[in-house]
């Protein structure tokens, strides 16, 4: 696949889109509450769902979410906001005191219920829904 734009649509998308005001505002609000986080992740362009694919075991098990967590939060290795820290210890405290829990039911004991569509762990298409039930081919290879 070819990483070019094309010149005619690269000037619309400057003009009529990236200097819209209703981006501009909308830009400068994302920025700021970027700024806010206190877990960011550390993925950069890379989406989360395909470091998992690249994590995945080679008899086809997914990681855990210890390993998503650290994995999706590490700069250089280590884990570097004291929240990210917190919460990775805690994650860490869940899956060994109980080792059968799916990766969903992890994350909802350490985040909460999860009900949108952005699923902590597992965005980039993956359903609070999907991740529970059952007979979702989707996210079957993610339910242990």
């Amino acid at each position: 696949m070819s990483e070019e734009v094309d010149k005619s649509d690269w000037e619309w998308l400057v003009k009529e889109h990236f200097l819209y005001e209703k981006f501009k505002e909308k830009s400068m609000r994302n920025s700021v509450n970027r700024s806010k986080l206190i877990m960011p992740h550390r993925t950069g362009n890379k989406p989360i769902k395909e470091i998992i694919n690249e994590l995945v075991s080679k008899d086809g098990n997914p990681p855990d979410m210890t390993t998503i967590f650290f994995e999706t939060h590490k700069k250089d290795d280590k884990l570097v906001e004291p929240e990210t820290n917190k919460k990775y210890a805690e994650i860490q405290e869940v899956v060994q005191s109980e080792p059968s829990l799916t990766n969903i039911e992890v994350v909802e004991r350490c985040f909460g219920h999860q009900c949108k569509s952005n699923v902590v762990g597992f965005r980039g298409g993956l359903t609070a829904k999907e991740l529970k039930g059952v007979n979702s081919s989707k996210a079957a290879r993610w339910m242990s």
